[in-house]
């Protein structure tokens, strides 16, 4: 069974040049064959639909309303289709931060998030830049967002790799992963 960890990027806030909660740039992981982001042109339906077809998983992977989020702006049915997993429940659940950042650390996993501004990037930052992108069209800047979501898929990964070492050490009905609404 193959797990696809995602992660989106989205703009939190409304102003006169981005839509509140447009999803900017998704970003897929699985171990075996490395990372892949959609954003522009290819950030659609048919896009994620054809990045599914090509990982082929039994598994989504998410930390938030990620899913839910790419279901409704892109007329999407994967909660039908896959077993969605969302890891902020589940660490939520065993007492972990309801945070990525927080559940990192209280996981002991050791990732590092690009620097912006001498401090961790966070998603507020990273649709700053993009916005900044969208009007400039400067790889590095894309290339700076596109690492800061890769590397939160590959925590996803992580986090799911810890809690099924917590499931096997510990008490494994207290350790399931909790699948989304």
């Amino acid at each position: 069974m193959i797990a696809l960890y995602l992660d989106i990027e989205y703009y939190p806030h409304e102003s006169p040049f981005v839509q509140k909660g447009k999803v900017f740039l998704a970003g897929f992981f699985a171990p075996s064959t490395g990372y892949k982001a959609l954003y522009g042109k290819s950030l659609s339906e048919s896009g994620i639909t054809d990045v599914l077809g090509e990982f082929r998983p039994s598994y989504l992977v998410c930390w938030g309303p990620d899913i839910g989020r790419l279901e409704n702006t892109f007329n999407l049915s994967l909660k039908p289709e896959y077993r969605c997993v969302n890891l902020e429940t589940a660490c939520k659940r065993l007492g972990y931060s309801g945070k990525l950042a927080g559940a990192l650390r209280e996981l002991s996993v050791p990732l590092k998030k690009p620097l912006f501004l001498n401090e961790e990037m966070n998603g507020l930052e990273a649709a700053y830049l993009w916005s900044i992108w969208e009007s400039r069209k400067s790889t590095l800047i894309r290339d700076f967002v596109l690492d800061y979501n890769r590397v939160d898929c590959k925590a996803l990964w992580e986090i799911a790799k810890k809690l099924k070492t917590l499931r096997q050490m510990r008490m494994p009905e207290l350790y399931r992963l909790a699948p989304l609404q």
